[in-house]
């Protein structure tokens, strides 16, 4: 007989599927289209994201995604309020539509048990996330009109944290919470404090019929709980702007001018430049109004609040390790007791006499003693490409046919070590590489690079001649509180900026997640312009359908180069197994010849065709169907979609896609037609 606690835990998909479709029931009650997103996190793994339309052929998508995630280890969350369909990459407050629910989450016994005790209106759902060492459960009040004043709908997420001391943090429109049907898997910090994995369950259903609730009603119930006086009236000064809610206020159009000025004043006196302020407002941007003109509302606000005073003191230096030490008394002429000044004027031979010749790693890319970022969204290859070009200048081969500077490389590998692992065998098999004459040295998992900077200095002495350092990821050893922070961001590549510094002067290469709605055209990497103006460059790579190419954008110091071409292969070696003794296939990167590249363009191309006239003979097909009809994967089949539509050749109409006149123009080539001319995009 099989012990209870022997008993592997599953996600359970028909679970998890009642979770989603009680979350989306009623989003046909809203005046646009929506669609959901759900997110998954492992410890020491790279978070996934993924968006679905609550349309039945894409909830089965969502649910086998999320099934297929959790059984690979990683904790499962869903934004529980519907996003805007024209929303690209993760969702902020903004992009929230409405809510159709209230909810607390109670992670503790005293606050669950405050929600047990409650005498008010009873909650209509709730998720039970676990109960060792401690009760934690997500009550939802389901709203009888969905809440388009997020603003009113978030104080009175606040007065129900306050009433029953839930999570206070859990109160934004965009905040996600865990799916029931899941397995939840603790971090380690969590399993030394007692938590074990454990399955999430969800209910929906209760012996009496619970109704549900109007914000007013929640309103005079948890209002009437605040205490009617205060036994002191202590004034603490000014408290923190609320900015989440006032851009809310502002992208409903609430007192938009008032909102935006307190918004400006509050980034003016955290020491924001021009730019900056203008690139967190530019969002706030009205229907009917244009960019341009909240910009000039914007800049009269900004000259405005710095004439008041609102920029922070020249004198003020923020508590990083790399803030300037205290400035010592200048010494005196001995002749007039003047400071001596700390520049001087240079004569054109003099001052071109300091040039020093730049040394490059990797010929016209990468130069040693200089900080590099390496922006790509998830899944392009950055780690593969990364090891490609470590193992060729550990071995002192060419990087797409660019000469390397044979040296030792030292890879941080913080991000899924194991992975990498898997890939280091595979690489190094396909390119005949004996592991123990390679110059390729690794420091598995994540540490503190501020801490341990020392102790790296003194390791890297160790190795003859340190050419290069990978940090992978820069989110991986990033030790601040949030990513997206310009000073946080500067703080921690102004750490690892140290590394270039050591004797050997290796040049540093961290490879690094791209800023919201990224693209082609646009892969500047998280932590804003404080970062990119810190490292001497960043790198790019763009995946399209398995051809990769690697070039810079934003910045560059140092002279253009062509894109890299280069392709991701699935790769097996008789060296790389599971326990099981069957062969474990893996990624790796290698350059792209060109008759590939021809091929991997005229397979592009016959995907599109076929995708066409699947479209063209099957309309009422579901995503699943026309994917198991043309043998494609999800993603390709995302991808080929979104580029048929950005190319005008099909729409979607009534949840269904069809084709545009130039698409069935296509169709009609594709079919053996004569070529007829594209008509203007309708």
């Amino acid at each position: 007989m099989k012990l209870e606690s022997e008993t592997p835990l599953l996600p359970d998909a028909a679970e998890i599927r009642r979770d989603l479709e009680h979350m989306t029931a009623r989003w046909g009650e809203l005046s646009e289209p929506a669609k959901f997103e759900i997110r998954a996190f492992k410890e020491g793994a790279q978070p996934q994201t993924a968006t679905f339309s609550p349309d039945p052929e894409w909830m089965q998508e969502a649910v086998d995604w999320a099934e297929n995630m959790n059984g690979l280890g990683y904790n499962i969350y869903a934004v529980r309020n519907p996003i805007r369909a024209t929303k690209s990459g993760s969702a902020s407050d903004q992009d929230i539509i409405a809510s159709f629910f209230l909810w607390a989450d109670c992670d503790d016994d005293a606050s669950a048990g405050n929600i047990k005790k409650f005498s008010g209106p009873q909650y209509t759902s709730a998720v039970v996330t676990g109960r060792t060492p401690t009760a934690r459960v997500h009550t939802y009040w389901a709203l009888k009109e969905p809440c388009t004043d997020l603003a009113a709908w978030r104080d009175m997420q606040m007065q129900i944290a306050r009433h029953f001391g839930s999570d206070k943090t859990v109160i934004n429109p965009s905040r996600i919470m865990r799916v029931g049907g899941t397995v939840s898997y603790p971090d380690k910090k969590k399993q030394q404090r007692g938590y074990s994995k454990e399955f999430v369950t969800i209910r929906t259903e209760y012996p009496e019929a619970r109704e549900p609730v109007t914000l007013d009603q929640m309103r005079r119930v948890f209002g009437a709980s605040a205490p009617a006086t205060k036994a002191l009236d202590i004034d603490t000064g000014p408290q923190p702007l609320d900015r989440e809610r006032l851009s809310i206020q502002a992208m409903a159009g609430q007192e938009w001018h008032h909102a935006v000025i307190r918004l400006v004043a509050s980034y003016v006196s955290k020491g924001l430049s021009d730019g900056e302020i203008h690139a967190l407002t530019d969002p706030l941007t009205l229907a009917g109004y244009t960019v341009e003109e909240t910009r000039r509302e914007v800049q009269t606000a900004i000259d405005g609040a710095r004439r008041k005073g609102w920029t922070p003191e020249a004198d003020y230096q923020p508590h990083f390790d790399h803030s300037p030490a205290s400035p010592q008394a200048a010494p005196e002429s001995p002749t007039d007791g003047q400071a001596v000044a700390s520049w001087r004027v240079q004569k054109a031979d003099a001052f071109t006499a300091d040039f020093v010749a730049p040394e490059y790693l990797i010929e016209g890319v990468i130069q040693r003693g200089r900080l590099y970022t390496f922006t790509a969204p998830t899944g392009s290859g950055k780690t593969a490409v990364m090891l490609y070009a470590a193992t060729a200048i550990s071995t002192g081969n060419t990087f797409c046919e660019r000469e390397v500077e044979h040296g030792d490389v030292l890879f941080l590998a913080g991000e899924n070590p194991d992975d990498v692992r898997a890939r280091v065998i595979a690489t190094m098999d396909f390119y005949g590489i004996d592991p123990k004459n390679c110059r390729l040295h690794f420091i598995a998992g994540t540490f503190s690079i501020r801490q341990d900077i020392e102790r790296l200095k003194t390791e890297a002495a160790k190795l003859p001649n340190l050419v290069m350092v990978v940090v992978d990821t820069f989110a991986a050893y990033f030790d601040g509180e949030d990513e997206n922070s310009n000073a946080q961001a500067l703080d921690f590549a102004r750490v690892v900026r140290k590394l270039t510094a050591l004797p050997s002067k290796p040049a540093v290469v961290m490879p690094a997640h791209p800023v919201k709605n990224a693209s082609r055209d646009n892969l500047a990497p998280k932590g804003g312009s404080s970062l990119v103006n810190e490292v001497d460059g960043n790198l790019t790579l763009w995946n399209s359908d398995g051809a990769l190419a690697m070039h810079w954008q934003v910045k560059h110091r140092g002279a253009d180069f062509e894109p890299l071409k280069m392709e991701l292969e699935l790769r097996e070696c008789d060296l790389l197994k599971d326990r099981k003794g069957r062969l474990m296939p893996t990624i790796l990167a290698k350059p792209l010849l060109e008759i590939r590249a021809i091929q991997i363009a005229r397979e592009t191309l016959k995907i599109e065709d076929q995708l066409l006239l699947n479209i063209a003979d099957g309309p009422d097909l579901s995503a699943r169907e026309r994917q198991t009809s043309l043998a494609i994967s999800s993603g390709t089949y995302t991808r080929t979609i979104d580029r048929l539509c950005n190319d005008k050749l099909i729409r979607k109409f009534r949840r269904k896609w069809e084709l545009t006149k130039n698409g069935e123009r296509a169709v009609d080539e594709i079919s053996g037609g004569e070529k007829q001319p594209l008509e203007a995009a309708e």
